[in-house]
């Protein structure tokens, strides 16, 4: 869960555009 985490904020930290990070988010809770 850990990596998965730091994954999905370095992956959200460069494109802040709200694609990837909506498909992150969306993984997450999924996950969560």
């Amino acid at each position: 869960h850990t990596l998965v985490i730091g994954r999905v904020l370095t992956a959200s930290l460069p494109s802040a555009d709200g694609g990837p990070l909506t498909y992150f988010r969306g993984r997450y809770r999924h996950l969560g």
